[in-house]
Parts: structure tokens; sequence; C-alpha cells
């Protein structure tokens, strides 16, 4: 049509250019106007024409409405399964439109003269068009319903196609001459009438039929997506919403090859989507351009109507891609105090992005890491700008265009430690900063015995010895001065007993119970209130069969804090199946907090009865105790009969991020937490790695036991029948874990 107003302006256009006058010049300037009206009307009809043609060709077709609305007689009706129609009873006018109609066989009509005739349309072949389905005999897949469209060719003359646009055909009269859209008689008018009940739309054709769609305004199934045809590369999975209103049934067809599933959401909003529809595409062959195809949902309403709410869907030649991250490697040979350097081996991806976070930071989720990451590159990546010793996590995804890995590859390493002199410039322990200039301080560089309170530095010349005798620390630091150097302190006699005061905070030392094989500390007598007992990047070595770091046997005795953190604990046994201990109150309690990271508990050999924190009976109640012990390796250490945490009431434990080891096929059961009494507490016990026991599971680590009987409680721990540690060396205590989010790392 646009062809046609084109040729008519330029064959105007040359009239005034032959040299006309200028009230001519306006005349033809008014006659074009005119003309553009014109033609903006038939545009307008012919829009009219097949939108009215689609709408009666969709609605006599088994179409339920949910909604209609009217404005200026044009009819906007939602359907009921969401599609949205437009009906419009008359037209602009001015020129001949074909009347298009439906007669009462369900052929397509037409009538060239105003309405006063019709005659059934035929297609190419000569046969009469069907405007509704007519099914077909068992075994006959029947007639579908064909919708014609309508144009007017370059020339003026009325068109219409039967194939959906792809071919037109001029539309002839009786006569069988070409009908021309700017000639006959005009007509503004398509229905005879059409009318609005509370439970039905009603059409009344020009050639006389009347017909009835029903109104469900209740009904609806509605699939919310807007494209054309929805494309899916091979194997892809899409989830779409999906809106049910008064909906008793549902069956859901999918193409071959495909498969969708309709779910209700758990928590389904007043209005708008109540359920999704998950779609997945096949993923054996490579798709052409013709595989499009119609998924469906039928939906069955409480009156018995029925609705079928369609999405064209189609594979096209995508491969569906899954990138993935393969390993993410730290050169330790590169690590510096400030830097690490990694590399990073993909699957199936155009390249990947990190972040480099410490690792005490929660971890991020792989869309994080996308969104916020730096993009990696070929070969190795240097991170910088990082503090010295200090542990840190590097999270890596992997991408291919805008699919992302849905796992999350990582790597933990722990930058070098500069040789800071504590001394000099100080370190905090314990919320109190200690150096040269600390009350009661000592620079100890000879031989000593260390057997009063004080603060001291240990930085022994030569083949200077430090050792400690029994004494009763109430307030007694000792720190290791250079921190890359931990300094060896050897009892000659004990226990250290902890007295009203500060307490024992061990820094950067080695502490070896020598030839002492009792338990290391205790409490003084009286009544008690020890502040602390911190072990901070040291080492404890226990001796002797059935020793325990502690014995605290004092009624009136209170510990207020413990920190085991970034240390290690080496308990030397001559067998398997020696007890140990490490915080131990067979009378007395703790008053605030216990908190266990980043430390290594051992022994060569398989020690039974390890117990973390431990007390003596249902009468030690601690209801404002909070309890942590994470990211902590445990090997050969053993919660049996007992269990790591045996206790009466607290307030909250979180035992998690730990490695449970123990020498394989060792029929024993370990149990993580023990109580004598309901401890009405917060618990968090479940995402822990184990390894070892019986290999028929009959042994394997059990979450709690409470009451009595004791009762064991299973749960989620992970337990694993390969090794945990990617390294495991008991001469040079090197343990380092194969997932780094577990156990201690050094």
């Amino acid at each position: 049509m646009k062809r046609v107003k084109i040729l008519v302006l330029a064959a105007m256009l040359a009239v005034v250019g032959a040299g006309c006058q200028q009230s001519e010049i306006d005349e033809i300037k008014r006659d074009i106007d005119q003309i553009d009206r014109r033609l903006q009307a038939l545009e307008t009809q012919v829009k009219a024409l097949n939108d009215n043609v689609a709408a009666l060709s969709t609605l006599l077709n088994g179409a339920t409405i949910n909604s209609v609305s009217e404005s200026d007689g044009t009819y906007t009706i939602t359907l009921s399964n969401g599609e949205v129609i437009t009906l419009t009873q008359g037209s602009e006018g001015g020129y001949l439109t074909p009347i298009v109609s439906v007669d009462s066989e369900g052929y397509w009509q037409v009538s060239l003269d105003g309405g006063t005739q019709f005659e059934r349309i035929t297609g190419p072949d000569g046969q009469p068009v069907r405007a509704v389905a007519e099914p077909g005999d068992p075994g006959d897949a029947g007639t579908d319903g064909v919708t014609p469209k309508f144009k007017v060719d370059s020339d003026g003359y009325w068109t219409v196609s039967y194939d959906e646009g792809a071919n037109y055909e001029r539309v002839t009269d009786p006569d069988g001459q070409p009908v021309k859209a700017t000639e006959g008689r005009q007509q503004d008018k398509f229905f005879a009438d059409v009318t609005v009940e509370e439970d039905a739309f009603v059409l009344e054709l020009l050639n006389g039929q009347t017909y009835r769609i029903p109104i469900a305004s209740g009904f609806l199934c509605k699939i919310d997506n807007s494209e054309e045809v929805v494309y899916f590369a091979q194997g892809e999975t899409r989830t779409f919403d999906v809106e049910l209103q008064g909906v008793v049934a549902t069956i859901v067809s999918a193409p071959e090859g495909w498969s969708a599933e309709l779910k209700a959401l758990a928590q389904a909003p007043e209005s708008g989507a109540n359920h999704t529809l998950t779609v997945t595409s096949p993923a054996a062959t490579r798709a052409t351009a013709d595989s499009r195809i119609d998924l469906a949902i039928l939906a069955v309403s409480q009156t018995g109507l029925s609705t079928i709410a369609k999405m064209a869907v189609a594979t096209n030649d995508l491969v569906l891609h899954t990138p993935r991250v393969v390993s993410v490697t730290v050169d330790g040979s590169q690590t510096t105090e400030n830097s690490l350097t990694f590399s990073v081996v993909t699957d199936d991806a155009k390249s990947w992005k990190y972040l480099c976070k410490p690792s005490s930071e929660d971890a991020p989720d792989a869309q994080t890491v996308f969104e916020t990451g730096t993009e990696g590159a070929e070969g190795s990546v240097k991170v910088d700008g990082l503090t010295q010793g200090t542990a840190y996590t590097i999270y890596v995804v992997a991408y291919y265009d805008s699919a992302v890995s849905t796992e999350v590859g990582k790597a933990e390493a722990r930058t070098a430690r500069g040789n800071v002199d504590y001394y000099e410039d100080g370190v905090e322990i314990g919320g109190t900063r200690y150096d040269k200039n600390s009350s009661n301080v000592k620079l100890i560089t000879s031989t000593t015995a260390i057997s009063t309170p004080g603060v001291y530095f240990l930085d022994p010349q030569g083949d200077a010895k430090i050792t400690i005798d029994k004494m009763t620390a109430t307030d007694v630091v000792i720190i290791g001065r250079h921190s890359l150097q931990r300094v060896k302190v050897t009892m000659t006699s004990g226990p250290i007993s902890l007295g009203n005061g500060n307490g024992l905070i061990l820094k950067n030392v080695e502490f070896d119970a020598g030839e002492y094989t009792a338990y290391l500390f205790n409490f003084a007598s009286g009544s008690i209130t020890t502040e602390n007992f911190i072990l901070d990047d040291s080492k404890i070595i226990m001796r002797g069969q059935g020793t325990h770091m502690s014995y605290f046997n004092n009624g009136t005795g209170v510990l207020n804090n413990v920190e085991l953190n970034n240390s290690t604990i080496k308990i030397l046994t001559a067998s398997d199946g020696q007890a140990a201990r490490l915080i131990n109150f067979n009378s007395g309690v703790l008053g605030k907090s216990f908190t266990m990271e980043n430390t290594v508990v051992y022994s060569e050999n398989f020690v039974t009865n390890g117990t973390v924190v431990h007390v003596n009976g249902a009468g030690q109640a601690m209801p404002d105790v909070t309890l942590k012990v994470k990211n902590n390796s445990f090997i050969n250490f053993i919660g049996q009969p007992n269990a790591y945490l045996y206790l009466s009431t607290v307030k909250s434990i979180e035992f998690s991020k730990n490695i449970l080891y123990a020498k394989p096929d060792y029929g024993v059961v370990s149990y993580t937490l023990g109580f004598y009494q309901d401890p009405n507490a917060e618990l968090d016990y479940e995402d822990n790695i184990c390894y070892g026991l019986a290999s028929n599971n009959a042994g394997s680590f059990k979450y709690f036991k409470a009451n009595s009987p004791y009762v064991p409680k299973d749960g989620n721990y992970t337990k694993t029948s390969s090794n945990p540690f990617s390294e495991m060396n008991f001469a040079t205590e090197t343990f380092t874990p194969q997932d780094a989010d577990y156990g201690a790392s050094f």
C-alpha cells in the first residue's frame, strides 16, 4: 500500500514541476493531503479487517473469554489462556472493504457488495476454506481452520493470503474480476451486532449467523512470555511464570524430546503468577531453523470449561555451554608477604573471574564472583596488596558469554609472614597490647627459668634455654620476640596453676611438657576467677599415658575465656587407645566463651576419649557460655566413649568446618557432642568432614548423645572414603586439606 501512495504522490509532484501557478500548486497540495488522509484511512481499514478476521477465527475455534473491554467500537478481549485480541465493530469508511463472515457449516464467506450477497472463499485449489476446525474420524487428524490475511497491492487491488502472509493472490468478484479497494460501495460495518452479556460475548455476523462465546471472568491459564518464539540451546532448562485462576485440573504437553513441569509456588502472591513452568529442550541433535513447535497447558475450570495456553518453543544451533573451574593452584614458590600467585584451569569456558578474600570472611556465591570479580588471564595471576601472615581464599568462576559456572572453584593460601619484632613493634592478644613498655615486662636472652608473673619476651641467644617451673599464673604472658622464630619453652615441673587475674597467655612459643607426664595446667586453690587461657600461634607437646592438657579441679574456680587459635597440639602416646583431654573441668566452669579455630590436634597413634572441652557432671551448668570450634583438624583424636564437647547446660555451640580423621577401619564410634541433660541451647554441628573408623559405617562419627541412655543422633556430616588431606606428613607436621573450606591451614 505504501507503494500505491508513493506512486500517486510522485505523479502529482511531476505536475507541480511542470510550471503551475501558485493557486494551482496550493490546490494540488490540498489534493495530496486528501489522498494522504484517504490512504491512511484505507490502511486503518485493512488493519481492522485483518484483526477482525483473526479474532473471529480465534473465537470460533473453542476460545473461552476471561474479560472484555470496549472503547469507540473496538473490543479488547483477554482470553482464558492469556492471549489478547481486538475486534472492531465499525471502520472509518471511504473505500470498499470486503465483508468477511463464517457460514453455518464453518466456512469463510466474503461479500463484495456491502453484505447483500455472500460467497464462500476458495483457496488456490478451488476448494472452500474452513474457518472452524473440523474433528476427524478415529485415526483421522481432521481439518484445521485457516485464518486469511488481506492487504492492498501496489495497483490498489485487494489480495488475500491463506498461508500466514507467505503468498497473496487477488480477490475476485463473482465474475472472476479483481476487486479494487478504491471502487465500489463503501462500508463501515463488519458485524451486524456485538453484545457483551454477563456470561457470554455474542457476535451477530452480517450474513445472519450468531455465535456465543462463553465469558468466565475467574478462569485463566496464562504463560508469561512475550516472545513469539522462545529459542533454547541444546539441553537448556528455562523457567517461566504461569498464572492460574479457577483451574481444577491441568495437562502439560511437550513436543517429542522436550520436558515440561508445572509447579505451584510455595508462597504465591494474591495476584499474578502463582506457578512456574520448567522447560528443558532436547540435547541429542543439532536443530534446524524449522524446529519451532508448540508446548501447551490444557486447563479445566470448575464449571467444565477448558482453555489451552501455548508457547512456541524451538531449538537453534547453539550448544548449551556449561563452563566449570577444573582447578585453582597457588604457586607457593611465588608467595610473598603481600602477594599470592595462582593459575586456573577451566573447561568449556571463554574466560574466568576471581575474588581474593581473607578466609575469615564469608564466602561469595558464583554470581557475586562473576559480577564483582576481577577478569582472569592466561598463565598465572598475581594478587598484590595483601596482609602478611594472613590466610586468604581465592574464589573463581568460569563463564561462557552469559553462562556462569554454578560451582565456585577455590584455593586457600597464606601470605608469607614477615619478621615482626613483637618486643619493639608490639602485638595485641586477647584485647591487650604488649610491647617493651608493658608493665612488668622482661626481655629474656639467656637461660632462664620462668617461675613468677610477668610479661616475657623471649629472644634466647646461642645455647640459651627457657624453662618453666611449677607456679601460680595470676598474670603470665610469654611471647616469642620474633614472629618467624617460635621459641621453645620446656616444663621442668608442674602443673602451672591459674589464679586470680589475667591468667596465662602463650604467643609464638613451643610449649614442651618435656619429661613431665601429668596434666600441664590446673586451678590454684581458693576462690578463683581467671580471665584468660590463650594459646595463639603456638605449639603444645603433651606426653604420657592418659595425659590431659588441663585438669581444673576447684569447685569455686571460673575460667572466663579460652582461646586455642592458629596452633598445633601434639599428643605423644606409646600405643593406640590412650585418653587425652584438652580443657578438662573435673570441677569449676567456663565463665564466658571457648574458641578453637585453625588448630591441629594430632597423634600418630589412636587417641581415644579425645575431649576438647569436658565437664564432670550435670551440676556444672554454663548457661551463658558460647563455644565455637571451627576449621580445625582432629587427627587420630577421637571422641569415644564420650564426645569432643561433653557438657551440661550452655548457651550455644558451633562445631563446623572441621576435619575429623581417624586411621581407617578402627572399629569404634566417635561422638561430637554429649550432654548430661538437655542443654536447651543453640546447636550448629552439621558441616564437617569425617574419615576413617569402621569401614561399614557402624562406627562412623555421630552427632550427639543426650540424656540417659545415650542415643546417637545422626546427621549430614560428609563421610568420605578418600583421605581429606592432600598432604599428610607427621614428621613435618604438614596436614594440608583437600578442600580449603575445611580443617586448619597454615
